[in-house]
């Protein structure tokens, strides 16, 4: 609920403006020219700055940290055709004992996958693909939140799947530098993860 009534408060104040933190690209089986600012086959979204916007976290209570990239729209029909139409799903795992600042994390410590409809048609199949490389460097932090958490600045590159002709950037890339917020949570649920696990986590 808390994103949701940040998501609409920043909409309706559109007209202010925004800095953009970060750029999000998914690959698609054509040029969706809603949303390919540059017909290269992607769709062109953005992680809007602030730790309020955009992607954010949770720490469990098992010692997994897990990052949601998400993006963020000032425009509502451009927002419901991501959600309905491509419905992106992007997750990072990794030990929370690495959200200390001055902490790089590569493929040696994080795991995810990310996962969208490249047709762009709702209802159409979901695909994913697996983290394939990874960069993540925690900058600052940790800093109280005004609702609940803890914020780190971080910034990262992360793609998801294998880059080849026709996806020249993977499945899903994301690049960007941005103050993240990571609330408290219980229980991990492995089947609603992928599956996924932190590779270095100790046996």
């Amino acid at each position: 609920m808390r994103r949701l009534i940040l998501f609409l408060s920043v909409v309706s104040s559109a007209g202010c403006g925004y800095r953009t933190c970060g750029t999000m690209k998914y690959w698609t089986t054509g040029v969706d020219e809603r949303l390919d600012d540059d017909s290269d086959g992607y769709i062109d979204l953005i992680e809007a700055c602030k730790d309020d916007y955009g992607s954010w976290g949770y720490n469990y209570d098992n010692g997994y940290t897990q990052l949601l990239l998400s993006d963020s729209s000032w425009d509502m029909e451009e927002a419901a055709d991501v959600a309905y139409d491509y419905t992106p799903v992007t997750e990072i795992v990794f030990l929370s004992s690495h959200l200390e600042s001055g902490e790089v994390l590569t493929m040696d410590h994080l795991a995810g996958y990310g996962a969208h409809r490249p047709d762009g048609m709702s209802g159409a199949a979901m695909l994913s693909a697996s983290l394939t490389d990874a960069r993540i460097e925690i900058l600052k932090g940790p800093k109280e939140d005004n609702f609940d958490g803890q914020n780190y600045r971080m910034s990262w590159e992360l793609t998801f799947g294998d880059v080849t002709a026709d996806m020249s950037m993977g499945f899903q890339h994301f690049e960007g530098e941005d103050w993240i917020n990571f609330t408290p949570e219980t229980d991990w649920d492995p089947p609603e993860h992928n599956g996924i696990q932190p590779p270095d986590e100790p046996l």
